[in-house]
């Protein structure tokens, strides 16, 4: 799945104080509209990813989902491009190194919600590393949210 990152948006964003290059937001801080997760299907897509190993690559101004699992997913956007050449500026992470962001992410961007007698955890957030790329960790957004 690929979709275009407006620069001028992560711009604005960041003058207004809503995001800093380096930190990670909850997806309710930052106001993107994205659902949440379950919390135990991130730690099983961000364990997948571990164990694909290796590196994983994006285009420039584009985001990709790395890892997947039932009602959540992780991708990983690249915020940069090469001049004139958008798609020009290749990124290529090592796989276990973004997983720890949705690690992170799982562990500072939780809550909660009570079915019956029993309460199920959540979790949706955004990493921004300082090398220009970002990790997001939401609720699949197609017709099911859900994993493809």
């Amino acid at each position: 799945m690929l979709f275009d990152i407006s620069k001028l948006f992560l711009t604005f964003l960041s003058l207004i104080g809503l995001i800093t290059i380096g930190v990670m937001h909850c997806c309710w801080q930052i106001g993107q509209g994205w659902d949440v997760g379950g919390a135990d299907n991130v730690a099983i897509a961000a364990n997948n990813l571990k164990a694909l190993g290796g590196k994983v690559g994006v285009y420039g101004y584009k985001c990709e989902q790395i890892s997947c699992h039932d009602d959540t997913e992780i991708v990983l956007c690249n915020d940069v491009a090469n001049g004139s050449m958008k798609n020009a500026y290749y990124i290529n992470p090592d796989a276990p190194y973004l997983a720890s962001y949705a690690e992170d992410i799982l562990r500072d961007c939780y809550l909660y919600q009570w079915f019956g007698d029993h309460r199920e955890w959540f979790s949706c957030g955004q990493y921004f590393d300082t090398d220009h790329y970002n990790v997001i960790v939401r609720r699949p957004q197609n017709q099911y949210g859900r994993c493809l």
